[in-house]
């Protein structure tokens, strides 16, 4: 017996009502609130909030790496680079084999998506330690691309980053 109504409700509502399907067991109905919830968040503009939905909507059992670089490049566009990076993470810790392109891509005078994150971030006001974490990077790591952010945008100090 479904205890969801048919009615047309709010997207949020939706979302919340998908939660409580995943928890009750409700595999069938969870992936269709989901889904109902997700289109109106990105008519609404709110891309963020409909990329969480999405990844939600795949659960614990989200292991195809094509869907998880996907939700990853979702969460890049509006700036997430913490949820990006767990993503990216996540493919990584899995095992699965990521082509690469052959070769170094060259930067020139622009920064590397990753040198992006880290000014992002750096902009933000977050310490190394922060951005190290939010990153899946080592201390030393970031070190590294904050000297190179700074030189690349002409930065006296991290403080002058404005990204």
């Amino acid at each position: 017996m479904s205890v969801y109504c048919a009615v047309p409700v709010s997207p949020a509502l939706s979302a919340r009502r998908a939660r409580l399907a995943a928890v009750a067991g409700d595999h069938a109905e969870t992936g269709r609130l989901y889904r109902e919830a997700i289109a109106p968040h990105r008519g609404l503009g709110l891309p963020y909030r409909a990329t969480q939905l999405a990844e939600q909507a795949e659960g614990d059992a989200l292991t195809d790496a094509a869907v998880i670089d996907a939700l990853a490049r979702s969460y890049d566009s509006p700036g997430a680079t913490v949820d990006a990076a767990r993503c990216r993470h996540r493919i990584r810790s899995s095992g699965v084999a990521t082509p690469s392109p052959r070769g170094r891509r060259g930067y020139g005078s622009e920064l590397s998506p990753r040198e992006q994150d880290v000014a992002r971030l750096l902009a933000g006001g977050h310490t190394n330690r922060e951005i190290a974490q939010a990153l899946f990077l080592s201390r030393r790591t970031v070190e590294d691309y904050v000297v190179t952010v700074r030189r690349e945008l002409n930065a006296r100090s991290r403080h002058d980053v404005r990204y």
